[in-house]
């Protein structure tokens, strides 16, 4: 997972964003989970669910299962949000695994 940063007009507002693929999802399932991924990054990083935004980059070929290459952007509310939702993204198996966890508890409600 890569970590990237990029600076808006003003210095002050950031967007962090990064790539996630995800398995076991199609564009038509990303396009229906969108709200709910975005949702459950929004908690991850202590976020509004407006200040996140997940797009759809392509379809991954060359496996059995369905996989999806999306980025993941959060736009922070002020410089310390902003380090606090760096920590959190950029420990990419805790970040996948809390993901992981939040899909697991939409798919059971």
């Amino acid at each position: 997972m890569d970590l990237f940063f990029d600076f808006l007009e003003t210095p002050a507002v950031m967007i962090i964003s990064t790539n996630l693929t995800i398995s076991g999802m199609d564009e038509t399932s990303f396009a229906t989970d969108k709200s709910i991924l975005e949702n459950i990054i929004a908690d991850i990083t202590n976020s509004s669910a407006s200040s996140v935004e997940a797009t759809f980059i392509e379809t991954l070929k060359g496996s059995n299962e369905n996989r999806v290459l999306i980025n993941v952007a959060v736009k922070p509310r002020d410089t310390l949000h902003g380090t606090y939702v760096i920590l959190k993204m950029n420990t990419s198996i805790s970040f996948r695994e809390e993901i992981n966890l939040g899909l697991q508890d939409q798919s059971i409600e």
